[in-house]
């Protein structure tokens, strides 16, 4: 089954899905998968590679701050 399928579909869900935290932490899976995910993003939407947004996302991340929090963050930034 891939992963994506696993995925919620609603935000309701997506926010209660488990995460194994200790797992993804000891992975490089931040570096590797997210870090360029958001270096993409961050050129899309800023026009090139934003260090301290890409660093605060993945601090927000690591920290395991809840979605809403982030996106509260994010819209602030953004506007």
């Amino acid at each position: 089954m891939e992963i994506a399928k696993k995925v919620p579909q609603n935000k309701m869900d997506l926010w209660q899905y488990p995460i194994d935290w200790d797992a993804l932490s000891k992975s490089v899976v931040f570096e590797k998968k997210i870090r360029p995910w958001l270096e993409k993003r961050s050129l899309d939407y800023m026009g090139g590679v934003e260090e301290k947004f890409i660093a605060l996302v993945l601090k927000k991340l690591l920290s395991r701050s809840h979605p809403d929090k982030i996106i509260k963050i994010l819209k602030n930034l953004l506007d």
